[in-house]
Formats: C-alpha cells, sequence, structure tokens
C-alpha cells in the first residue's frame, strides 16, 4: 500500500512539473511561495539498502527495469529524468544529491556518488545516506554508493533450460 502512496505522489509530482513553486517576489534566500514557515521537517535516518536503479519516469508509467531496460533509462536519467531505487521490499526511494555537497561540491575529493548512480541504471547498488518521507514520497539523498557484483544480484527471471 505505501509503494502505491509513494508511486501514486511522485507521479503528481511529475505531472505537476514543479508548477506550484515560484521564488517570491520579496523571499529572501531559500523562501519560496507556497512554503509553510515554520513547517516540520520529515524526521531522517541513516539507512543502507541495496536494490536497482531505475529511471523514474518509464518505471513509474510503463514499470520498465532490469538489465533488458538499461539503455533506456541510461538516456532517461542523463536527459534529466529524475533518478530512483527500488529495494527488495518493493519499496520505491526517489533519490537526490547529497545536499552538503550540492552546497559545497569542491569540498569533496571523491567521486561524487550520486553522479556514479547514473551510470549504473538497471543495475543493482548498494547505497548509503539520509533517507526520509515528505508527502508520501521516500527520499534518499546519497552518500555512499557502490556496484554490486552480478553475482551479488538477485535473479530477476527463472533461469530457462
Amino acid at each position: 500500500m505505501r509503494t502505491k502512496r509513494a508511486v501514486l505522489a511522485l507521479t503528481a509530482l511529475l505531472a505537476a512539473g514543479f508548477v506550484g513553486i515560484q521564488t517570491a517576489p520579496n523571499a529572501g534566500a531559500g523562501e519560496m511561495s507556497g512554503a509553510t514557515p515554520g513547517a516540520a521537517k520529515a524526521p531522517r535516518r541513516a539507512l543502507t539498502m541495496r536494490g536497482e536503479i531505475l529511471d523514474m519516469s518509464c518505471y513509474v508509467a510503463r514499470g520498465f527495469s532490469g538489465p533488458v531496460h538499461r539503455d533506456c533509462a541510461l538516456r532517461c536519467i542523463a536527459s534529466g529524468v529524475c533518478m530512483g531505487m527500488i529495494g527488495p521490499d518493493s519499496m520505491l526511494y526517489m533519490l537526490t544529491l547529497d545536499h552538503a555537497r550540492a552546497m559545497a561540491p569542491t569540498t569533496f575529493t571523491t567521486p561524487d556518488p550520486f553522479v556514479q548512480c547514473k551510470d549504473w541504471a538497471g543495475q543493482n547498488v548498494e547505497i548509503g545516506g539520509m533517507a526520509y518521507e515528505r508527502d508520501g514520497m521516500l527520499i534518499i539523498e546519497v552518500s555512499r554508493a557502490k556496484l554490486l557484483p552480478a553475482a551479488a544480484t538477485p535473479a530477476t527471471a527463472p533461469a530457462s533450460p
């Protein structure tokens, strides 16, 4: 049920295209019209999970995933489509850039794990970062990522004789 709710929330967000969020004319840095002043922040927790990297558009709209869809997912993500991850429990997470890295990218010397994930569409990875839920959508700020060896990935279809 939570997966359906998260998928519906993500679909609505993608369809709306962030239309309702505009910078207010007299707003200070970081303020947006429509934002509720003093609104409670969603609780955040450290999370490490394994799952498949997907492009959210093809997955949410059509259910496309896996190695068969890899080339399309790579093109979609490269063109700016949101990236997500589905775990073994079928929970769907939207992946975002670690906020500290986004604000001060030159202070990090290691490769950006979020950017690395863009090349791993259709493959299984292990991701670590801060997870939270906002308006029914599950989100992970990616701070660590590694590609899992093919042997560590669960089979998605039975082997044919």
